[in-house]
C-alpha cells in the first residue's frame, strides 16, 4: 500500500511570525520520507510516514530541541505523480512549541522524575503569606492545563519582543516573563540581601539622623511550625549567604559601598544602653477579636530612666508596604532602678477591621527614647489577622462523567452581617472556575451550601473553595478528591 502513496510529493512548511524566512530558522521547508526511522540529525528538523489507514496518512515530525518557542503554522503542499500542479493546504490548528524537561537534548532537561512530577505536571501547590517569621501556607491552583493558558502565554511572550533566538534560550525567556509580571515599568529586581535600618533624627548629627537599629532576616525561609513552612523547602542559601556569616556581611557592605552608602551600615559609637526593651510577638489573633500590644523594658542601672514609647499599627499589603494606620499611642513611662514594666495596648476589632487589605496582614512599630542617656530602640513585629477555614466534604463516590456533591460549611467570625456573598470554585480535572452567589449571612451565624459537580479526568485530584464577601474576604479552604475512572 505504501508504494502507491506519492510520499515525496507530501511537503510541510512550517512557519514562525508574520515574516518567516529561511536563513532565520523561522521558514522550515520539510520534504516528508517513508522512511521507518528519522534519518537526520537530531539537531535538524525532520518528518516520515508513521501510519497509513485507507485514506488516512499519519506523519511524524521531528523538531529539535533549539528551536524558539511560540506559535508555529503548518501548511501541507502536496503534488500528484506526473503532474506539476501543486495543492497546498493551511492548517487551521495552531502548533504550540515548547521548552521540554523530558528531552535530554533540551537545555531545560530535568532528569529527576520525581521532580518532572512535583515541578511541572502538578497542578495544585502552596502559595506562603504572612510574615518572614510566622508564614502560612496555602493551597493555590496553578491550573497551567487549562484551555487559556497557553493562548495567554503567547500573548504575553509576544509582548515581550523577544526574537526567534532569544525565544529558544529558556533564561532570556523567564527573565523577560519575569520582568513583565513583577514590575509595571519592566524592570525587575531581585533582592539577595536586605538589611533595614532604621533611623532617628538627630540635629548632633552631620547628616541629621543617628541609626538606631539594624533589622537582618528580611528575605528567605527558616520556620517549621506547625501551619508553616514543614512542607516548604528551604532555598535560601541557594540565592544568598547564610545570615551573620562573614560572606554574608562583606556582600551586604560591598553592594553599599558600590552605591555610596557605606555609612549606613557603619558601627554606632558606644553609648550608655542601660535599660532593655522587647516588643513581644503576636501569635494567633482570629477576625473579629481584639489583640493586644506588649512592650517589655527593664533598667539595669542604679538610676531612675525616663522613657517615652511611641507604638503604630497598620495594615500591610503582601509585599510589606503600609496600606492604612489602625492606631498610634504615645506614653512617657517612669522607671525607678532596677525596675521591669510591661506597657500593654489593646487594639479593637471596631479599630482594625473596615482597614484591612489583601491577605490581612499587620505591622506594628515601636520606639523608645530614653531622655536621660538619649538611647534608642525600635522593633517591629508582623503578623496575620487569621480568618476562619471553610470546611469541605464529599458527598459520594467521584467518578469521571457522574455527579458528585461538594459540602461546604462556614461560620461568619463577625458581629455584623456579610453581604454580597460567593463561592469562587476551582479544581483541574474536577470543575471548571465557577462562581455561586450565596444569601446574606448573618452575625456569627452558621451556614452550609452543597455544589453539584462532574469529574473530567480520574485520578487524585485537588478543589479549591474561596469564600468572599463585602466585609470579609478571602477566607479559604481546600480538599483531596480522589476521582475514579
Amino acid at each position: 500500500m505504501c508504494e502507491k502513496i506519492p510520499i515525496k510529493g507530501v511537503i510541510f512548511n512550517m512557519v514562525k511570525g508574520p515574516r518567516p524566512q529561511l536563513g532565520r530558522g523561522t521558514l522550515i521547508y520539510l520534504p516528508v520520507t517513508s522512511k521507518r526511522e528519522f534519518t537526520k540529525e537530531k539537531s535538524k528538523w525532520d518528518a516520515r510516514m508513521h501510519e497509513i489507514d485507507g485514506n488516512t496518512i499519519t506523519i511524524q515530525v521531528h523538531i529539535p530541541a533549539n528551536v524558539g518557542v511560540g506559535i508555529w503554522k503548518l501548511r501541507v503542499s502536496t503534488k500528484q505523480q506526473g503532474s506539476r500542479n501543486i495543492k497546498s493546504f493551511d492548517v487551521r490548528e495552531k502548533i504550540y512549541v515548547l521548552f521540554n524537561p523530558w528531552c535530554k537534548e533540551d537545555a531545560v532537561y530535568m532528569a529527576n522524575e520525581e521532580w518532572r512530577r512535583e515541578y511541572i505536571l502538578n497542578d495544585v501547590g502552596k502559595l506562603y503569606i504572612g510574615s518572614h517569621s510566622k508564614p502560612k501556607g496555602r493551597k493555590w491552583i496553578y491550573g497551567q492545563f487549562t484551555e487559556a493558558v497557553l493562548p495567554a502565554v503567547m500573548f504575553m511572550m509576544d509582548k515581550t519582543k523577544l526574537n526567534y533566538e532569544q525565544r529558544a534560550n529558556p533564561v532570556e525567556v523567564a527573565r523577560s516573563v519575569a520582568a513583565m509580571v513583577n514590575s509595571h515599568d519592566d524592570n525587575g529586581l531581585l533582592v539577595v540581601n536586605a538589611d533595614v535600618v532604621h533611623w532617628q533624627l538627630d540635629e548632633k548629627s552631620q547628616l541629621g539622623w543617628k541609626k538606631i537599629k539594624t533589622n537582618k532576616y528580611q528575605c528567605g525561609v527558616d520556620d517549621n511550625s506547625p501551619g508553616g513552612l514543614q512542607d516548604a523547602e528551604d532555598i535560601t542559601d541557594l540565592y544568598k549567604y547564610k545570615e551573620g556569616t562573614e560572606e554574608e556581611r562583606m556582600a551586604v557592605l560591598n553592594a553599599a559601598r558600590s552605591a555610596g552608602l557605606s555609612f549606613l551600615f557603619e558601627l554606632p559609637e558606644p553609648g550608655k544602653e542601660d535599660v532593655d526593651f522587647d516588643l513581644k510577638d503576636i501569635t494567633g489573633v482570629l477576625i473579629g477579636q481584639p489583640f493586644f500590644i506588649m512592650v517589655e523594658m527593664i533598667n539595669r542601672s542604679p538610676y531612675p530612666r525616663t522613657v517615652t514609647l511611641v507604638v503604630n499599627t497598620n495594615s500591610v499589603y503582601y509585599t510589606g508596604i503600609l496600606a492604612r494606620k489602625v492606631k498610634r499611642d504615645r506614653q512617657i513611662i517612669q522607671l525607678g532602678p532596677g525596675q521591669r514594666e510591661t506597657i500593654r495596648l489593646r487594639v479593637t476589632a471596631e479599630e482594625y477591621l473596615d482597614k484591612l487589605v489583601d491577605y490581612a496582614m499587620m505591622k506594628i512599630y515601636a520606639v523608645a527614647t530614653v531622655k536621660e542617656t538619649q538611647q534608642t530602640w525600635s522593633e517591629e513585629d508582623d503578623f496575620v489577622v487569621e480568618k476562619p477555614p471553610l470546611y469541605i466534604e464529599i458527598r459520594g463516590r467521584p467518578s469521571v462523567g457522574a455527579p458528585f456533591g461538594l459540602e461546604i460549611k462556614f461560620t461568619n467570625p463577625l458581629n455584623r452581617y456579610l453581604t454580597d456573598c460567593k463561592f469562587t470554585i476551582e479544581g483541574p480535572g474536577l470543575t471548571r472556575p465557577m462562581q455561586v452567589k450565596i444569601r446574606d449571612i448573618g452575625p456569627r451565624e452558621s451556614i452550609m451550601h452543597v455544589e453539584q459537580l462532574v469529574p473530567r479526568k480520574p485520578g487524585p485530584r485537588n478543589v479549591v473553595v474561596v469564600f468572599q464577601s463585602r466585609e470579609l474576604i478571602d477566607v479559604v479552604g481546600s480538599k483531596a478528591v480522589d476521582v475514579y475512572g
